[in-house]
C-alpha cells in the first residue's frame, strides 16, 4: 500500500534524526491488518456489544501482542478504552 510505505520511510527519516514520530491509524480494515505488523503499541476502544456491520477490525495476532493498560467506561454502550505492547 502506497501511502503505508510513506509513512513508514516518514517515521524512519524521523527517527535518523532522532526525532521519534507517533503515527495512528484510522482504518479500514487492509489498512489495520498491514500497519499492525509495524505497530509496537496499539490503542483500541473495545466496545461491549454486537453491531451489525460487515468490517471488522482484525484479529489480533496470537501471543504477538500483552494487554498492558484498560479504562473501562459504563454507561448505555459500556466500553474500554485498551493499550496493547507487541512481546519482544
Amino acid at each position: 500500500m502506497k501511502d503505508l510505505n510513506l509513512l513508514v520511510w516518514l517515521t524512519q527519516l524521523g527517527l535518523s534524526v532522532g526525532i521519534p514520530l507517533a503515527v495512528f491509524i484510522g482504518g479500514g480494515a487492509r489498512l489495520y491488518a498491514e500497519a499492525m505488523t509495524l505497530a509496537e503499541m496499539l490503542y483500541l476502544t473495545e466496545i461491549d456489544g454486537f453491531f451489525q456491520g460487515d468490517v471488522f477490525f482484525p484479529p489480533l495476532p496470537a501471543g504477538q501482542f500483552a494487554r498492558i493498560a484498560e479504562e473501562r467506561h459504563d454507561g448505555e454502550i459500556p466500553y474500554v478504552y485498551v493499550t496493547y505492547r507487541r512481546n519482544k
